[in-house]
C-alpha cells in the first residue's frame, strides 16, 4: 500500500519531469569530419556573407530542448559565436575540401578572385520528442560574378539527423548538430567539386 508520504513525492517527481521550466541550454555549432571526395578542383573565390534568414526573433536560438516526456524545459542557444559565423567558417572549410582557395571580401587581392560565394542560412533548428532531438539544417549556396553581380549558380544543401534521447538532452545535441551539419557540408563539397560549379567559378580566369 502507498503511503500519503509517498504519494507526494511521486507527485513531485512527476511534476518535475512533465512541467515546462525556461531554462538555458548552450551548445556548440561543430560538424563531423567531412569525407574527402574523390577528387579535388583548383580555383580562389572570394567569400561573402552567409546571411541568418531563420524567422526566428532571436538569432542565437537554434531548438527547443525538450525532456524524456517530450516537453519543452527551454531553448538551446549557440555557444560564444553568432550562428552566421560559425556556419561561414565551416562553408569555406567544404570549399577547402573541394581544392579551392577562399579570400574574405576584405582581402586586398580579393578583387582579382572576381567570383563570390555566399549565401542563406534558410533553416538550422533542433528539436523532438521523447524518443529522440533532430537537427534540420539548410543552407541556400550562391555563386555571383562579383560581389552585387549577377547569379550564376545556386544550390540548396540540407542535412537532418535523429538522435536518440536516452544519452541526455546535451548530449543529443550537440550530436544531432555534429551530423546533421557534416551530411549538409559533404552534399556542399560534391556540389563544389562539380563540372557545372567548376566552369562557372573559373570563368574569365
Amino acid at each position: 500500500m502507498i503511503s500519503i508520504r509517498q504519494l507526494r513525492l511521486f507527485s513531485c517527481l512527476a511534476a518535475l519531469l512533465t512541467c515546462g521550466c525556461n531554462m538555458a541550454f548552450h551548445v556548440k555549432v561543430q560538424s563531423d569530419p567531412l569525407k574527402r571526395p574523390a577528387f579535388v578542383r583548383a580555383g580562389e573565390l572570394t567569400v561573402g556573407e552567409l546571411k541568418d534568414t531563420r524567422t526566428v526573433g532571436d538569432k542565437g536560438v537554434v531548438g527547443v530542448a525538450r525532456n524524456g516526456f517530450g516537453v519543452d524545459v527551454g531553448v538551446l542557444r549557440i555557444k560564444d559565436a553568432r550562428l552566421e559565423a560559425v556556419l561561414k567558417e565551416l562553408v569555406v572549410n567544404a570549399l577547402k575540401e573541394a581544392g579551392y582557395k577562399s579570400a574574405s571580401p576584405s582581402d586586398a587581392s580579393a578583387s582579382s578572385r572576381r567570383h563570390v560565394l555566399e549565401g542563406e542560412i534558410k533553416e538550422f533548428w533542433l528539436d523532438g520528442s521523447g524518443w529522440s532531438i533532430w537537427n534540420q539544417v539548410t543552407l541556400v549556396l550562391r555563386l555571383r560574378e562579383r560581389a552585387g553581380g549577377a547569379v550564376v549558380w545556386e544550390r540548396e544543401v540540407k542535412g537532418r539527423e535523429d538522435t536518440p534521447h536516452s544519452i541526455g538532452i546535451w548530449q543529443s545535441s550537440q550530436q544531432s548538430i555534429r551530423e546533421a551539419l557534416a551530411i549538409a557540408l559533404n552534399a556542399a563539397v560534391v556540389e563544389f567539386t562539380s563540372e557545372e560549379f567548376h566552369s562557372k567559378a573559373t570563368a574569365g580566369k
